[in-house]
């Protein structure tokens, strides 16, 4: 026997179960539910990656005028490393928005004509720590790559030295962080405006 959370009251519209004037409770059209309607259009995804952007450029020319400017809290010979920092991180946020608007583009099994509404909340789940898995994934493979280049390829005469490696990566992870949630609010916004 189900327990008492497991079955919605009658008359209470649910993913799976939707008011029919108390017929047929739990045998709504698969085809027609609301589960997952709101979409992210190309124009949503770059909207949100643009916003990233512009917030990314003020908070990195206010930085860096801090750190660089007349308190002179880091070396001069770390600036390259810092807007490469910031570069990577803007790349690194472009290709997530990419993978998010590949996997908002395929319909959950759920969210199918012919899914089960009960199994969204699951899968929407799992889609979402899918997606969170491979922005980590995709900053992480940058950030390995682009240490690598710089060891290999330094900005300056010299190999670039463990300070300038290290204002390298704190730049890139903070900046990445700042697109990540950036790009996040601005596609919630968008979904939420589309219910």
């Amino acid at each position: 026997m189900p327990s008492e959370a497991s079955v919605p009251a009658a008359g209470v519209a649910s993913a799976g179960n939707a008011d029919l004037g108390g017929a047929d409770v739990g045998k709504a059209d698969v085809g027609k539910a609301d589960v997952g309607k709101a979409e992210l259009g190309r124009g949503a995804l770059l909207r949100a990656m643009m916003q990233a952007f512009a917030l990314l450029a003020v908070v990195g020319a206010g930085l860096g005028a801090l750190l660089f400017g007349g308190g002179n809290l880091l070396a001069a010979t770390d600036l390259p490393y810092f807007v490469v920092g910031l570069g990577a991180a803007a790349f690194a946020a472009m290709f997530t928005v990419w993978v998010h608007g590949r996997f908002a583009a395929t319909p959950s099994p759920a969210i199918a004509p012919n899914g089960n509404p009960a199994n969204a909340g699951h899968l929407i789940t799992a889609r979402l720590q899918s997606l969170l898995a491979a922005a980590f994934g995709v900053k992480l493979i940058v950030l390995v790559l682009a240490v690598l280049a710089l060891k290999q390829f330094p900005l300056g005469e010299e190999t670039a030295k463990f300070s300038e490696l290290t204002t390298f990566a704190v730049t890139f992870a903070g900046a990445a962080l700042l697109c990540q949630l950036a790009t996040a609010f601005a596609l919630a916004r968008t979904l939420r405006r589309a219910q």
